[in-house]
């Protein structure tokens, strides 16, 4: 044992031997592996409490979601390769690595765009959902690659609360130790960047230093936690869209416990109908079902939640996303033994689609070319100006609720593919990377699914060919393609541009 953790691990026996004679602690400070979870969580809360205080204000929610996700590699590797005691500083080492790139990328995204973020808003949504499934889906690779980790894929997403060890709540306590210093150096310039960024800047702070501060005490928070919960459900601990890729995000999680349902549902219509287990047709088709349905209430609550004061819609899109996972792994364990396994439901296995699957696809294809052929000058004109399109006489209930159609429909049918956590990826990344030398929203409208489609051909070669997760590395693939095309973009407009007056 090293000297910091004996040094914890004496602190936080002697408090809990302080606390032993108090009423209503009993329970807990009478057994150590009952008080130093305990310890965990209020320590979590604390520093949770105080970073969530800028991702509110800066409007961050999917920045945190997506180192949540970012630290996963970090995790699966240590706990892989070097032990279970290796965890945290190899999530650590890569948590480091996220955070720098998703504040590189946010900015560069963001210069493209023509605009740098405001208070309230989300950032470069495009980068960041190419963060969020980039990291993860290499965790994912990582993870499967080693075989059958014998349900230690479902320990690295959701974490063991009552194994936390000496060591582990020494690393945590450092972590949280650096972000509560970073939080209190950048105080000022963070609140002073979430209301005017614009003065913030001519008041001389550095943007790109604060959000880079940020984002490291965002992932400092997220290592320490993740351990202990897991990294699906640490965002909940962080933030109390009208952008839809947020938005879009926050329903894949929802289908995560609908598709449990469904599955659940599908073994009580066998048993009733004496057929014992489900057939493979039976689960798909109750899956989807499932999937779908439940993507209603959450999408009303996001709704709900968006309208409450003081929210807004990321923070209501990051309180959805959370408890679509959390619910997802309480309905999972307590309908144990599932006929699928936890981990087909979060990473997809395209390799076992089935008749039912593929229709679905297909019928979702049909709907959305004819949406998109009969409404796209009306979609575009929403999307770009939604009040000149109200002005116009428009009506905007419609084309949101197309919108909200497509992408609930699209998420649904990717599930059996590529999981509930993955189809981000295929939805953002290929249209961000086209979008900003794309000529025209038509040629965007061809060019995002032709380039998914070969992006998902190439993920599914490799998977195959190298016997690796198929559905991480087609998320990997259309990650890199986004990264690719954006080094391009900043190589070309870093090279001199030739003048018309020169020979």
């Amino acid at each position: 044992m090293d000297p910091l953790t004996a040094l914890v691990a004496g602190a936080v026996e002697q408090l809990r031997l302080a606390l032993v004679g108090v009423p209503g602690l009993v329970p807990l400070a009478g057994a150590p592996f009952f008080f130093r979870p305990l310890v965990m969580v209020v320590l979590l809360g604390i520093v949770s409490g105080v970073v969530g205080v800028l991702v509110n204000l800066r409007g961050a929610e999917f920045s945190a979601e997506a180192l949540v996700h970012a630290v996963f590699p970090g995790i699966v590797a240590g706990a892989v390769f070097w032990g279970i005691e290796a965890i945290t500083p190899a999530a650590s080492t890569v948590a480091m690595i996220a955070a720098a790139g998703l504040t590189i990328l946010t900015h560069h995204s963001g210069r493209i765009a023509g605009a740098r973020r405001s208070a309230g808003g989300g950032g470069a949504e495009a980068g960041t959902a190419v963060v969020l499934t980039g990291f993860f889906s290499v965790g994912i690779i990582l993870s499967l690659a080693e075989g059958d980790m014998s349900g230690q894929l479902e320990a690295l997403m959701f974490g063991r609360l009552l194994e936390v060890t000496d060591a582990g709540l020494a690393h945590a306590l450092i972590a949280c130790f650096m972000a509560i210093i970073l939080v209190a150096v950048t105080w000022r310039g963070q609140v002073a960047y979430a209301f005017d960024p614009v003065g913030a800047r001519a008041a001389g702070h550095r943007l790109l230093a604060l959000d880079l501060a940020l984002n490291a005490a965002i992932a400092a928070v997220v290592v320490s936690a993740s351990t202990a919960v897991g990294t699906l459900l640490v965002v909940g601990a962080l933030a109390l869209l009208s952008r839809r890729v947020f938005f879009t995000e926050s329903l894949t999680h929802a289908t995560f416990p609908g598709a449990i349902i469904g599955v659940v549902v599908a073994t009580w219509i066998a048993a009733a109908l004496g057929h014992g287990r489900p057939g493979f047709e039976l689960l798909s088709a109750m899956l989807l079902v499932g999937a779908a349905l439940m993507c209603l209430p959450m999408a009303a609550l996001m709704r709900a939640l968006a309208r409450v004061e003081g929210l807004g819609p990321q923070s209501a899109a990051g309180i959805v996303l959370t408890i679509g996972s959390a619910l997802g792994y309480f309905l999972a364990g307590w309908f144990k033994p599932l006929p699928l396994k936890i981990d087909s439901f979060l990473t997809g296995s395209v390799l076992n689609v089935g008749r039912v699957d593929v229709a679905a696809v297909g019928a979702v294809l049909v709907v959305a070319v004819a949406v998109v052929a009969l409404t796209d000058r009306a979609l575009v004109f929403h999307a770009f100006d939604p009040v000149g399109h109200r002005a116009a006489g428009l009506r905007a209930g419609w084309a949101e609720g197309a919108v909200l159609v497509l992408i609930t429909s699209t998420i649904v049918v990717l599930v059996p593919a590529v999981g509930t956590i993955l189809p981000i990826a295929l939805i953002a990344a290929p249209a961000a990377a086209l979008a900003p030398s794309a000529r025209s929203a038509r040629g965007l409208l061809i060019g995002a699914p032709l380039l998914g489609a070969a992006s998902a051909l190439v993920g599914l070669v490799l998977g195959v060919a190298l016997r690796l997760s198929v559905g991480g590395m087609i998320a990997a693939i259309v990650a890199a393609v986004y990264l690719v095309a954006a080094c391009w973009r900043a190589i070309r407009r870093g090279s001199p541009v030739p003048r018309a007056d020169r020979p």
